[in-house]
């Protein structure tokens, strides 16, 4: 069944980088996370995606993004950029929003701007959250938690084998058993 703004022919892994041109578009791209495709009406700039009619609405109302410069119709980029590295910070400060989020500091487990840390946290250690977020993803901990991660997909595989395998001979044993109790009245009708 088509339903408006939905396509069924293309997966959307296949169709995002397209450009506009023709019959081709470009789709949202957190909808294509959750497996759907819709066409994309918005590009937010700060998060360098493209969005479609339900996700632009829900992106302007929050908090965290509706301070977002969001560009649409033929504004749009007619290709889709590739995503956002990881230590790029888009967040728009709460107290001040012309400001984005950009240190963290450790003393009291907070993040801020710029204008936040100079006026609540002058005495206090304060790193750069791009830096950290480096140094967190080539830490110890972060390797530690992929090779657990992994670990336990591992078990998790492992567990399903074993249990398709028990259903397996379950369904064996419960065929066996049907047979002999066949067998059986077969047998003791005829004593």
């Amino acid at each position: 069944m088509e339903v408006p703004g939905r396509t069924q022919d293309t997966s959307p892994d296949d169709r995002i980088g397209m450009s506009f041109s023709g019959d081709e578009a470009v789709f949202c791209q957190p909808c294509s996370g959750d497996g759907d495709t819709m066409i994309a009406i918005g590009y937010c700039q700060n998060c360098n995606e493209c969005l479609c009619a339900v996700c632009l609405k829900v992106h302007r109302k929050q908090a965290v993004s509706r301070n977002h410069i969001i560009l649409d119709g033929d504004t749009m980029p007619r290709v889709t950029l590739p995503v956002v590295t990881p230590n790029a910070c888009s967040e728009i400060c709460t107290k001040h929003e012309n400001e984005i989020v950009k240190y963290f500091c450790i003393s009291h487990d907070a993040v801020g701007c710029g204008d936040c840390m100079i006026i609540d946290h002058k005495s206090c250690k304060v790193d750069r959250i791009q830096d950290i977020s480096t140094e967190y993803l080539n830490g110890t901990e972060h390797q530690n938690i992929l090779k657990k991660v992994k670990q336990l997909v591992k078990d998790t595989d492992e567990i399903k084998r074993k249990l398709q395998a028990s259903e397996e001979n379950m369904r064996q044993a419960y065929t066996q058993a049907i047979k002999d109790v066949k067998a059986f009245k077969k047998n003791h009708r005829l004593s």
